[in-house]
């Protein structure tokens, strides 16, 4: 123990180059893509400043069945209000990385002790395997992209939770009641935390059973009863295996959004697996970033041909961790992990199928292994080996990770080499020239979009992108949203296309756009509407009468308008959209219909459960009482005025 202070400081002086190396873009990135839609929610209510606004904010989350209410809440760590500073919410990102880092390699120490590693060579290669990960390039798209410190907070709990159960289990052999105490509260919470930040907390149990079969027999003291663990790990693991398999569905189009099925998603998550660990084993500054739907789906075993060869590599692999777990069971124990970490966002979800963020945890244990099996290697050589190895191989992650940083440090510039490097996806396309319009080079941001639609016919994305360029700057004709329309009829559905159509309606309701761009916005609609793919998803069918309705509002077709929003309002059946419809009638001076548009809304308000409000029952109850007043008080004015004009 006399040398313990050694790797305390190395790990202190890993923390800092850590630091040092996100520096760059923490202090200085932006927001970027899903940071907007989740984070806007801060400022819907002019700020989170009391109760009703803190409850309306906790309950807003839509990014996963749980609403991730402990991810939301941790935001407020940093601001309050919407629009805000990045910064402030990237720092906190990097420090929560930071104790992330802390929390692993705690648990490796405990790991290898409980495998009779000698103490100081313990320490030592429980630093190591640590920094490898949290100074590795791949970590960076997590812990500076904003949002995904859902993800973080995953990561961290899982970490908790499993660094609570080993100081448990360590103790089953002197005071077993205080053993089974700490494991299953650490369990329970780390699960459940886990779970409010991200659904990957659920994974917990499963991890550490995954850490039982591959080290329980190598570890020293008594393993936990098995009683025990039937409730605390077999159960909790069943009930997520059980759930997933009710979601297998192998039709041919078992997700309106996707252009993709589960079979041909499950063949595609195998290459991409693979991909993953290259990345990982050998890590670059930078790949495609967050403009992955340019991936190509594998739509056969030899479509395309990798496809075969990473399925049958995914299953040797897999088959392979069982046959060195009596060799290398930290090896087996990393292997498995990686795969549990990947069960949930890499199977039969129907979730976009590449995102660097599943490593985040997943790639928690992979050095642990490699650390171990390069010390044991090179001290049959020579003892300065091993030291060399580690510092060439951190010092190459560092200078790779604050290399990343720095190009993460501007968020346009950093989109741009993104969209450079995805020729192949429509979203980094439509990106590219959105920053050429924003730019003031629409005609460069139509030429792009041309020669992206030429080369991707089938993105709905890139064909809407097009038109509401040339409508943004007057230069559309009746023949190109025609065109949009036929292609449209015939395009798979892309549900960033469906929010492409309402900011088509938005600009073809500005005062600038000419009377004829919304009468062909309408015919547009039409068309979209005898696409059956569209037709199956619900935020498509309810949104298309709410954007004629806007349309016919704009150009003051008041029962036209009337009937589309009453369409869209029973079809939306929420209390929050129906409240905005009242409220665009009212501003547009259309009193009757907000009239009845309020009266559908109260129904709505009384037929809603309360526990799915995004405020408490009283607020809306109030502004109901309220509007009443407006509208009557409109109404009345209106009635005067045209007394007047008769």
């Amino acid at each position: 123990m006399k040398t313990a202070w050694k790797p305390a400081f190395f790990l202190s002086l890993l923390m800092l180059l850590a630091w040092w190396c996100y520096e760059p873009g923490a202090a200085t990135g932006g927001f970027l893509f899903d940071d907007f839609h989740n984070l806007e929610s801060l400022g819907a209510y002019g700020s989170v400043h009391d109760w009703k606004t803190f409850y309306s904010y906790i309950h807003s989350g839509m990014a996963g069945p749980s609403g991730r209410p402990l991810a939301l809440l941790s935001f407020l760590v940093d601001d309050n209000t919407w629009p805000s500073c990045a910064p402030w919410f990237k720092i906190t990102n990097v420090w929560i990385h930071v104790l992330c880092g802390l929390l692993l390699c705690w648990i490796n120490l405990l790991i290898l002790r409980q495998l009779c590693f000698a103490e100081e060579t313990a320490q030592w290669l429980a630093v190591i395997a640590a920094g490898c990960w949290f100074l590795h390039p791949l970590m960076l798209s997590t812990t500076l992209y904003v949002v995904q410190r859902m993800a973080q907070l995953a990561t961290l709990f899982v970490l908790a939770g499993m660094l609570g159960y080993l100081k448990g289990r360590s103790l089953l052999d002197r005071s077993p009641r205080k053993a089974y105490g700490w494991m299953s509260f650490s369990l329970v919470l780390g699960a459940l935390f886990g779970v409010l930040s991200k659904e990957n907390g659920a994974l917990l149990p499963m991890m550490v059973m995954v850490f039982e079969f591959c080290l329980a027999g190598s570890m020293q003291g008594r393993a936990p009863d098995w009683r025990w663990k039937s409730v605390f790990l077999w159960a909790p693991s069943a009930a997520i295996l059980v759930y997933l398999a009710s979601l297998i569905n192998f039709s041919a189009h078992p997700w309106a959004e996707r252009n993709f099925n589960q079979p041909e998603r499950l063949m595609t998550e195998a290459r991409i697996l693979w991909e993953y660990l290259r990345y990982i084993f050998l890590p670059q500054i930078e790949g495609k970033g967050l403009f992955q739907d340019g991936i190509e789906i594998s739509k056969g075993l030899l479509t395309p041909w990798t496809t075969l060869p990473a399925i049958l590599g995914i299953i040797t692999l897999f088959g392979s961790s069982f046959w060195v777990r009596r060799k290398n069971a930290l090896l087996s124990f990393a292997i498995l992990f990686f795969f549990v970490g990947h069960l949930i966002e890499s199977t039969v979800i129907g979730l976009e199928p590449y995102f660097e963020h599943r490593n985040y945890l997943s790639a928690a244990f992979l050095f642990l292994p490699v650390v171990c099996l390069l010390h044991s290697f090179t001290r049959k050589k020579s003892k300065e080996l091993f030291p060399i190895i580690v510092i060439l191989i951190l010092s190459f992650f560092s200078f790779l990770l604050w290399k990343r940083s720095e190009l993460w440090a501007n968020e346009q510039n950093l989109e741009l080499y993104w969209a450079e490097l995805s020729p192949d996806s429509p979203r980094a396309q439509n990106a590219l020239a959105n920053f050429l319009l924003r730019s003031g080079r629409p005609e460069q941001g139509i030429a792009v979009l041309e020669k992206a639609t030429e080369k991707m016919p089938n993105s709905t994305l890139l064909n809407f992108s097009l038109l509401i360029q040339k409508v943004y700057i007057n230069q559309a004709s009746a023949t190109d949203f025609e065109m949009t329309a036929q292609r449209a009829r015939i395009q798979p559905f892309d549900a960033q296309a469906v929010m492409a159509i309402r900011t088509l309606v938005d600009n073809v309701n500005l005062s600038t756009s000419p009377e004829v761009y919304r009468a062909d916005t309408l015919l547009l609609i039409d068309a979209l509407e005898k696409n059956a793919a569209y037709g199956k998803l619900p935020l498509f069918t309810r949104l298309m009468p709410y954007l004629r309705a806007k349309i016919y509002l704009r150009d003051r077709r008041f029962e036209d308008a009337c009937a589309s929003y009453q369409k869209a309002s029973n079809l939306y059946n929420e209390i929050s959209p129906g409240m905005l419809m009242v409220a665009e009638n009212a501003n547009a001076g259309n009193w009757g219909c907000a009239a009845k548009l309020l009266g559908q809304a109260e129904i709505i308000l009384k037929n809603q459960n309360p526990a799915h409000l995004d405020r408490p029952l009283e607020d809306y109850q109030k502004d109901i009482a309220y509007l009443w007043q407006v509208v009557r008080a409109g109404s009345e004015r209106s009635s005067r005025q045209q007394a007047r004009t008769r």
